[in-house]
């Protein structure tokens, strides 16, 4: 009887091993990549760019707006201390190894979320922002909604895998490029090369930022379920440029296919033209309705052509900056 039950345990726990391994098979990497012009909003490369991925430590970038916005709406000053719970201490690296009931400042909690991707401080920042991570993930989807990231949906604030954790390159983009457009100043922070808390000097993961001219950030990540994922930011030969490549088998398969990316993205044609708000080849003609109101009749030009090839560039770009 003793062994009959030993015989169906072992049974039990390799048919366990087995589901688990078909499992993350079938949820393993995909490898998709998306970039685009940060001064026009062209898209200048795309290979499955709308497919959804987990964005691993992609998510701190989102953890990061919403302190700078915090920060520009005078909710927290970064001299404040963040004082972590015992939930924060014990998430897995990459961390700091705060204990609990230790602090650390906004100032350095922001260095180390770009830096170091400590996923102790990132959810250690939610608690302090939203009183726990559950709430601030809710706030992090609801901004990504209101950013035009329609297929993102965030459950924590690290990046650490969840099964409902999922975003595309394209909303990477698109959060990439509200980063520098909304919080200017503070983007630099992904530029960073090194910082260094309680004497220990941490180096950035971003290997781009020390071997390909222009970097100005942005950010790594990784999950064995996300692969291996990174946003760039380049300038420049006047040209801006922001890439996303999603589920590399490795950081140097990663790095390698991202500089061809960017490579191919720069030599595309640089496009400076100002998008207009309304089409340039309508006149406008106002026409008295009584003495109180007015309203507006449009009256198309001949030549629509360009306006027309341009249009779908400029609601994509105006979607993105309202």
């Amino acid at each position: 009887m003793k062994y009959n039950s030993v015989k169906y345990l072992i049974y039990f726990m390799l048919m366990l091993c087995i589901t688990s391994f078909f499992t993350e098979a079938k949820a393993a990497p995909k490898y998709s990549s998306f970039s685009l012009d940060a001064i026009t909003g062209k898209t200048l490369h795309n290979n499955n760019g709308y497919q959804l991925r987990y964005p691993a430590s992609l998510t701190k970038v989102m953890t990061l707006y919403l302190v700078f916005e915090d920060l520009e709406k005078r909710k927290i000053q970064k001299s404040d201390l963040i004082i972590f719970s015992r939930n924060a201490s014990r998430k897995p690296a990459s961390k700091l190894g705060i204990s609990e009931g230790e602090s650390i400042s906004v100032s350095n909690a922001i260095k180390a979320l770009a830096v170091k991707s400590a996923n102790d401080v990132a959810t250690a920042i939610a608690e302090y922002l939203e009183g726990s991570e559950e709430k601030f993930a809710l706030r992090m989807t609801e901004k990504a909604k209101d950013l035009g990231m329609i297929n993102t949906t965030f459950k924590n604030a690290s990046g650490l895998h969840n099964n409902h954790q999922k975003t595309t390159a394209f909303d990477m983009a698109i959060l990439a490029l509200r980063m520098l457009k909304d919080y200017p100043d503070e983007s630099k922070v992904f530029a960073l090369k090194e910082f260094n808390f309680e004497g220990q000097k941490y180096v950035s993961h971003n290997k781009l930022l020390f071997n390909y001219s222009g970097t100005k950030g942005m950010k790594t990540g990784y999950t064995s379920m996300s692969g291996f994922n990174l946003i760039s930011y380049v300038e420049r030969d006047r040209k801006k440029i922001i890439s996303i490549v999603m589920g590399g088998s490795s950081s140097h398969s990663r790095n390698s296919n991202m500089v061809k990316v960017l490579n191919k993205s720069l030599k595309m044609e640089a496009n400076t033209i100002h998008f207009p708000k309304m089409n340039p080849y309508l006149n406008r003609k106002k026409n008295q309705m009584n003495e109180d109101s007015e309203y507006l009749i449009y009256e198309s030009k001949n030549d629509t052509s360009r306006f027309d090839r341009l249009s779908d560039r400029v609601d994509k770009i105006l979607s993105i900056f309202p």
